[in-house]
């Protein structure tokens, strides 16, 4: 955490409380893993319980990256 602190911070030029959002932003999976492990466990597709869910979560996860690897820094923003 720091040191992206001080890399956002100093060499970005980013204020304290964007980096606070941006880091709310990127915990938002985490805060929402067991509601998910919860519904993967319980929700069944196609008589799968866990195949299809690691199969949505891989191509959102990749999709997600490519869109953030092939963006424009001034492309993604929170608050445009």
């Amino acid at each position: 955490g720091n040191a992206l602190n001080y890399y956002f911070r100093d060499i970005g030029g980013i204020t304290s409380s964007t980096i606070q959002t941006y880091t709310a932003v990127i915990m938002t999976p985490w805060c929402i893993k067991g509601v998910l492990g919860l519904l993967s466990d319980t929700v069944t597709i196609n008589g799968y319980h866990k195949g299809p869910w690691i199969t949505m979560s891989t191509i959102g996860y990749v999709g997600a990256g490519l869109y953030v690897g092939m963006a424009r820094i001034y492309a993604i923003s929170l608050f445009s």
